[in-house]
């Protein structure tokens, strides 16, 4: 059937206008005549009046024009000197404590395992993101090996960050630390940062093509990318098996509900494991405050992930949610879980063959106890058939 039976026709009949449409021209037409001259007469009367109903446009958004920045955390758990430092923390951590509360799941090598997913997630920002104006590398005095190789293009605008830099007056009591939440605290430091900013762990990736929209406003309130699963109302260290993110979840809950009164915190969604837009002024107002200022340096203080951590991310999320700062977005995301017991060839089956490609995505190396062959097959999937690299 013609599409022209969608139209309305809008012709002068009898001094009044009316509407009608395909089927009401053609028995107007059987009634008054089939020869061609009727035809034309009734047509002709009509189409000077067809029109289609008015169709939306779909309104383009304000340019975003203030500079972004790109943040990542990155360690290489098979350095010599930094492995020397970790374990010499850790049996100093776990002599002074009577009572050990740095969580057992924060000390395994999956949470310092290399596999050069950082250098992945730089040339997926490269592929995806090209608006980005600097990417910064947080890190313990180290070098990713492929910003020392002679192909290795110094003008990419990419920084190298050292915890001392970044914990600026807190290095002397709190470095060295092998605590994400504590250089997460700190990350409004960084020299130079914009005040616009995205947070990475350097397992995340972007897959397809992003514009400063999807991370922002258009007046500058950064987006905070929820999950549909609530922060525990519960305190989980009365569970077995204490999860530090769990943990860290609850804690930055609890803390917020203090501050802001348990009438105004109801109910808090957790942050997707994935990169995330901040402010920095939001970050420094949290550090100014006088109560969440107490538990970001609390967390700062421990070496490793503690069962009093907050979560100072989702701390500065939800504190710009309140004031304003902050709005609810949403973004085409996957987190893909790598574990002992899950095949890894699916996850880059379905990043070749899913559509659309999710525009951010995470692959979280959770493996406690991975055979050889597997990492191998990990880190084969991530040379070759990430969605940047098919794009290229």
């Amino acid at each position: 059937m013609n599409s022209f039976i969608n139209l309305d026709a809008f012709y002068h009949s009898r001094g009044k206008t009316a509407s009608r449409n395909r089927r009401q021209l053609l028995q107007q037409i059987q009634r008054q005549g089939s020869d061609a001259k009727s035809k034309r007469r009734i047509l002709n009367n009509a189409a000077p009046n067809i029109r289609t109903r008015p169709t939306s446009v779909p309104k383009q958004p304000q340019p975003i024009t203030f500079p972004i920045d790109l943040v990542y955390t990155w360690v290489d758990g098979s350095d010599e000197s930094w492995q020397a430092s970790f374990y010499g923390t850790l049996q100093r951590q776990q002599e002074q404590q009577q009572q050990n509360s740095t969580l057992v799941d924060s000390i395994l090598p999956c949470r310092w395992r290399n596999l050069n997913e950082l250098q992945h997630a730089v040339a997926s920002a490269r592929a995806f993101a090209p608006w980005i104006r600097n990417i910064f590398i947080v890190t313990a005095n180290q070098t990713p090996p492929w910003m020392t190789s002679p192909t290795y293009n110094a003008s990419q605008n990419i920084h190298i960050i050292s915890h001392q830099t970044l914990f600026a007056e807190y290095a002397t009591d709190h470095l060295p630390t092998f605590n994400s939440h504590a250089i997460e605290a700190h990350l409004h430091r960084i020299p130079q940062l914009a005040e616009h900013f995205i947070y990475a762990n350097d397992d995340t990736f972007f897959g397809a093509p992003c514009t400063p929209h999807d991370f922002f406003t258009p007046e500058g309130q950064f987006k905070v990318f929820l999950s549909p699963v609530s922060l525990p109302k519960t305190n989980p260290s009365k569970m077995p098996g204490i999860n530090a993110y769990v943990m860290a979840q609850y804690n930055t809950y609890t803390l917020l509900r203090q501050t802001y009164g348990a009438s105004y915190i109801k109910d808090l969604k957790r942050p997707l494991h994935q990169m995330k837009p901040l402010r920095r002024s939001v970050y420094e107002y949290c550090w100014n405050h006088e109560q969440l200022m107490l538990y970001l340096f609390n967390t700062s203080s421990h070496p490793f992930r503690d069962i009093s951590d907050i979560d100072p991310v989702n701390l500065v999320s939800q504190v710009g949610l309140l004031h304003k700062s902050a709005v609810v977005g949403t973004i085409t995301s996957k987190y893909y879980p790598v574990t002992d017991d899950r095949p890894v060839e699916p996850i880059f089956r379905h990043l070749r063959e899913f559509k659309p490609t999710p525009k951010i995505y995470c692959i979280n190396d959770d493996m406690k106890n991975p055979t050889p062959d597997k990492v191998a097959k990990l880190q084969a999937g991530l040379e070759r058939w990430l969605p940047h690299q098919l794009f290229i």
